[in-house]
């Protein structure tokens, strides 16, 4: 089986919800979707910051389509993102690994909207 990485529904480490939910391949996936922009936000301040910045998601969809959104935030704010169909990676800025990811991917767009200098 060849994986398609750059499928915006492609986690990392782990298979998709479409191949957990219906056996879906990567070689026929009829859900695949190559992004047309990867876009990386920095968001660490307080749950309710976090929460309101979510609001720039849709707009950034309707000008970006197909893109895919990676989040970093701080641990608390992590599942404010639980089953949000707009962002497809969230990854703790306390976790050890997060600094390295973000550090070895490319992205197109950086927005951060923080004025904390630890983020």
């Amino acid at each position: 089986m060849i994986l398609k990485t750059d499928c915006i529904h492609f986690p990392g480490d782990r298979p998709c919800r479409f191949n957990k939910e219906t056996g879906q391949v990567c070689t026929d996936c009829p859900y695949y979707i190559s992004p047309s922009k990867r876009i990386l936000i920095i968001k660490l301040d307080a749950v309710g910051d976090v929460l309101r910045s979510t609001s720039i998601l849709p707009a950034l969809h309707r000008k970006y389509p197909g893109s895919e959104i990676t989040w970093v935030t701080r641990q608390s704010a992590v599942d404010l993102f639980r089953n949000n169909p707009l962002v497809q990676h969230v990854t703790a800025f306390e976790r050890p690994e997060t600094l390295l990811k973000v550090m070895n991917e490319e992205y197109d767009i950086l927005i951060h909207p923080d004025s904390n200098p630890s983020s």
